[in-house]
């Protein structure tokens, strides 16, 4: 940990030494251990782009490194924001793949707002694993399958004969411990297969539903097919649909390739990101939401659910308010593509 910390405080111009580098990694050890939750990665995504996050834990954050380092302040913003892109460094080499998802979904949703983090080289690192992460899972998914071994012809018990007393020595006791060890690591590689079995099957209908997406190009909630609608219309549904599709987790590593495909022509379109919002029909928006408005920390489906609230163009204020400007054009596949991870957040 010591490599990435250096790295990370020079690249943000914070002078370090080795007593303030042993403390922090102390400090970093006690949050993921003691008081790391789940719910913290959107506070620690805010922190790592230097946005405001929840008072609370910003209090307990910093007071952990107080704890290390009576020197330590709470308005040390710079130093914070830092601390918090090597906590969600070390999160991501844990190689759990919720975690992993949720945060690439939040710090590509900053991305896609126009802001720059702290650090760009644990950016890119989040990027990496998240892209690793996502091809090894459907790839062992679909062939990682282990072999059965079979009981070792070694375990043998004597012939007992009827009426026949027979007293159980130490060798039957060995051989019987042996049998029922190797029937439960039997038990353990079945279910394992079994688990595999069935994801593949998920893998291999999704893989199917996918197909048949590309090649009948066709909305359900418009009754129409892609081509037939305005390119900021179809971004939206493209995206959304696609999540629907999406059964495995982090779904298909191809997905912004997949949508481009799917929008053609009109991917490359570009227009502001009000225009996309205000196209939107309620109906469609409450398909997306499915009535977790009040769990939607994400720019689009936000601004979406704001729409639906408040009506067109009245949503701006509060958007801005929890974002920023709005005043920013994007290509229908990139606004596709971010509906289609926020989509697939609140699904999971």
């Amino acid at each position: 940990m010591s490599e990435i910390v250096a790295k990370s405080y020079r690249s943000a111009a914070i002078a370090i030494d080795n007593d303030i580098i042993q403390k922090r990694e102390t400090g970093i050890n006690n949050y993921l251990e003691n008081y790391y939750k789940l719910d913290d990665i959107l506070d620690l995504v805010k922190l790592f782009f230097g946005k405001k996050c929840d008072q609370g834990f910003l209090n307990q954050f910093s007071g952990i490194f107080t704890e290390e380092d009576n020197t330590f302040a709470n308005d040390q913003t710079n130093e914070l924001q830092v601390l918090a892109g090597i906590i969600l460094y070390e999160i991501c080499g844990m190689e759990e793949m919720d975690a992993i998802f949720r945060i690439a979904t939040y710090v590509n949703s900053y991305i896609f707002l126009g802001n720059c983090p702290v650090s760009d080289e644990i950016y890119q690192y989040i990027q990496l694993i998240y892209e690793k992460e996502a091809a090894k899972n459907r790839d062992e998914i679909v062939f990682g399958y282990k072999n059965i071994s079979q009981l070792s012809k070694s375990v043998t018990f004597s012939t007992i004969e009827e009426g026949q007393i027979y007293e159980v020595d130490s060798k039957d006791i060995n051989n019987l411990s042996a049998m029922v060890k190797k029937i439960n690591e039997l038990c353990l590689v079945i279910n394992k297969n079994y688990s595999d079995l069935m994801d593949k099957n998920k893998i291999l209908y999704e893989n199917t539903e996918l197909l048949w997406w590309l090649l009948t190009g066709y909305s359900n909630d418009e009754n129409k097919a892609y081509e037939e609608l305005s390119y900021q219309q179809a971004a939206l549904l493209i995206g959304k649909d696609l999540a629907e599709i999406v059964q495995c987790k982090p779904g298909p590593y191809l997905a912004h390739n997949l949508l481009y495909r799917a929008l053609a022509e009109k991917g490359m379109k570009k227009c502001l990101f009000k225009d996309y919002i205000d196209v939107c029909r309620d109906e469609t928006i409450e398909k997306m939401i499915e009535g977790k408005d009040d769990t939607v920390n994400t720019p689009v489906l936000f601004a979406l659910s704001k729409k639906m609230e408040t009506g067109e163009g009245n949503w701006i204020k509060a958007f801005e308010k929890k974002f920023g400007c709005i005043e920013k054009e994007y290509m229908s596949v990139d606004i596709a593509y971010q509906i289609y991870i926020e989509c697939l957040l609140l699904k999971w």
